[in-house]
């Protein structure tokens, strides 16, 4: 999937596009989540139920992200295996 004006990794938006195409049936015969520039197929109906599922599954993935950066704690925020800043 080709990325459009977004700071999330390759990784990240291959999940999340993961989580679209398990929730709607129209994403996954689509192939996917990438733009064609063509309306007809950049614009499809999705029902309102997986558009919730998909919703919910992306904030449960930002959660365990989140939980994972906390738990790096300095390691993280520094960027450095020993928690010291980096100068």
């Amino acid at each position: 999937m080709k990325k459009y004006y977004t700071s999330l990794t390759a990784k990240k938006l291959a999940e999340l596009e993961k989580i679209a195409m398990i929730a709607s049936w129209t994403l996954s015969e689509r192939g996917g989540i990438d733009m064609r520039h063509n309306d007809r197929e950049d614009f499809p109906e999705i029902e309102i139920a997986s558009i919730q599922v998909m919703l919910e599954d992306a904030y449960r993935l930002g959660l365990k992200d989140g939980e994972k950066m906390a738990s790096l704690g300095d390691k993280y925020w520094n960027g450095s295996e020993d928690g010291k800043k980096s100068v």
